[in-house]
This record gives structure tokens, C-alpha cells and sequence, in this order.
């Protein structure tokens, strides 16, 4: 005996999981809630297919999604955060990092060196200590940092 009440159920999939919601519509919010791990490091796409062609469609934290006219598809991965190091590209996939892993990923002979974060208008460059913790979030643009070798005064 079937519930007259009972809410129909919509469908949705995320990099090939199928999961089960209550409205016709969810946000890319209440998308993430479902998915396992750190969800703030996730970005989300839609996949729609067009003569053949895929092609991914941001899903922000307020986008809404219809699921009204069937199950949509998305592909969710981690967000990776650029950043430079005299010029060098680097890449991390966490928000948060500290000096002592940035430094870490360095050519070995400028693991010593002082590491300094780039100042932008008049802000002044900031010393990172190995215990800094730096926050990727929000940066519109990839932060910039430069080592600077150990003080070295002549000897006699």
C-alpha cells in the first residue's frame, strides 16, 4: 500500500554516484553536503552534453539546480589553489597551508631561507614563519611569495 503523501523522490549523480533528493530543485550547497570529506575544497560542475561535445558549468554554493526534467550529472573535484615562489608556479589542494610546507616543496638548498608573502598596495611584505598559516581562500588572484638567503656578514 503506497503513501498518497508521500514526497516523489529526484535524482541526481555526482562523478557517477547516484544520490536521492526531496525537491525539484537543490543548490550546489545542499549538493556538497552529501559528498564525504572537506567539502569547502570542492568545486562542482554541471556536465551538459551538446552535439556530442560535454561541457562543465560552474555550481556555486547558490546555484540552483533543476532536477524536475530527470537527473542531472556532475563532476566534483578538489579545488587546487595556485600560488608562486620566485616565479616558480606551485599548487595546493588544501585552502590552508603553513611556511614550514610551502618551504617544504622548495629546491633543498632554499629550505633555510627566510620566506616572505608579497605585500599588495600598501601593505608591506609579511615575514612567514614555518608555523605562518596562510589562507588561499578568497584570493582573486594566486599569492606570490620570495625567499631571501640567510644574512651572511664576512668573516675575517
Amino acid at each position: 500500500m503506497s503513501n498518497e503523501h508521500e514526497k516523489p523522490k529526484f535524482h541526481y549523480f555526482v562523478n557517477d554516484e547516484r544520490y536521492e533528493w526531496h525537491e525539484p530543485h537543490i543548490t550546489g550547497k545542499e549538493i556538497k553536503a552529501h559528498l564525504r570529506g572537506e567539502k569547502h575544497d570542492i568545486e562542482l560542475f554541471l556536465i551538459e552534453k551538446h552535439e556530442g561535445h560535454e561541457h562543465l558549468h560552474p555550481v556555486h554554493d547558490d546555484t540552483q539546480v533543476s532536477l524536475k526534467d530527470g537527473p542531472k550529472h556532475l563532476l566534483a573535484k578538489h579545488k587546487v589553489y595556485i600560488y608562486f615562489v620566485d616565479g616558480e608556479k606551485y599548487e595546493s589542494d588544501r585552502a590552508h597551508t603553513t611556511g614550514r610546507i610551502i618551504k617544504s616543496k622548495l629546491p633543498e638548498a632554499k629550505r633555510t631561507y627566510a620566506l616572505y608573502l608579497e605585500g599588495h598596495g600598501k601593505h608591506p611584505d609579511e615575514l612567514i614563519n614555518d608555523d605562518t598559516t596562510v589562507s588561499f581562500e578568497h584570493d582573486k588572484e594566486p599569492k606570490r611569495f620570495y625567499t631571501v638567503p640567510p644574512a651572511s656578514f664576512g668573516g675575517a
